[in-house]
């Protein structure tokens, strides 16, 4: 569930830019975006850090608007905006690009994670390892959000979240104070089973991409799940992300925030997802049937990429806009 989803965060882009028209010379440039590594004041000089102690955002705004778009990135070990050398800044994530296509539509603040500076690597720091917790994610960004909010009026605003932003999208939203002023909420690829139902069905799925060796570790979830909980607080990792993260997010179900949420959500899949399987958003539409939810679901998108074909571009882009209409 990294956070280094090009395709993914572009079809979210499409979703918010609703006045945005889409053109191939827009999508050069975006692809361009990327090899920029100038300074990122240079690059972005109107951004503002918002810090609110131990829990900071990114803010580019739009003095002609009164949207909002915040963005919950996906899992990873670096600062979301990404990670400085030296003169140079390598963008990570996708913001840039969710910035670039809406940025005249409405201001936009990126969330950081816990306790996270800006340029920042952490994949080897042991109190970080010791602090990824789903309940650390939803209480740094709800603390950023309350404050923000707080602070500043906007007629619209969008809580959107991508993998594991996706994850923790309900209960973050439960933990805004001012609820009222969320119109609605995007969730990109993860739906509402928890991390250990998910990884029993892939186990099993018929979907080409899970080798055999991924097949054996999540058939036998079980196992690794009695040593996780043996060792809650450990710095140890499986499949790459540490025991304190899975201890937290591997039984923690999505769904059952949903049940409580009457706002519009929009969930977006893929059948091919090999990391998180489309059963998971499956769920909530077969179980949550009179809830103001809606589904896209493709055939032939995956975790990363909803652009496999054209024809799943456009109707994914002309569908979005018509929902975001609705807000």
């Amino acid at each position: 569930m990294k956070a280094k989803y090009f395709n993914v965060f572009f079809i979210v882009i499409l979703i918010l830019s609703s006045c945005s028209t889409y053109n191939e010379s827009i999508y050069s440039h975006l692809l361009h975006l990327e090899n920029n590594i100038n300074p990122i004041n240079e690059q972005y000089p109107n951004m503002k850090v918002i810090d609110y102690g131990n829990n900071k955002a990114y803010e580019f705004k739009n003095e002609d608007s009164d949207t909002l778009a915040i963005i919950i990135e996906g899992s990873g070990f670096i600062s979301v905006l990404g990670w400085e050398q030296g003169s140079q800044f390598r963008k990570g994530g996708l913001w840039f690009y969710l910035l670039e296509l809406f940025k005249d539509d409405c201001s936009v603040l990126v969330l950081e994670k816990m306790n996270f500076e800006f340029g920042k690597y952490y994949q080897y720091d042991i109190n970080f390892r010791k602090t990824y917790t789903l309940e650390n994610l939803v209480k740094g960004y709800s603390v950023t959000i309350n404050n923000y909010l707080a602070e500043n009026s906007y007629s619209k605003v969008a809580l959107l979240g991508v993998s594991e932003g996706a994850c923790i999208l309900p209960r973050v939203y439960k933990n805004v104070v001012s609820r009222d002023m969320i119109s609605g909420m995007v969730s990109v690829a993860y739906g509402g089973l928890s991390r250990y139902e998910q990884l029993k069905i892939l186990a099993k799925s018929p979907l080409e991409g899970i080798n055999d060796v991924a097949r054996e570790v999540f058939g036998n979830i079980d196992l690794y799940k009695e040593d996780i909980n043996l060792y809650p607080h450990s710095i140890g990792e499986f499949l790459e992300y540490p025991y304190a993260w899975w201890n937290s997010i591997l039984n923690y179900r999505p769904f059952d925030d949903y049940r409580e949420i009457d706002i519009p959500v929009l969930f977006i899949h893929g059948e091919l997802d090999i990391n998180v399987p489309v059963e998971s958003t499956k769920y909530v539409q077969d179980n949550l049937p009179g809830k103001p939810f809606e589904y896209l679901i493709y055939p032939d998108a995956d975790h990363n990429s909803y652009m496999n074909s054209e024809k799943t571009f456009y109707d994914l882009v002309t569908r979005s806009r018509e929902w975001l209409k609705k807000l």
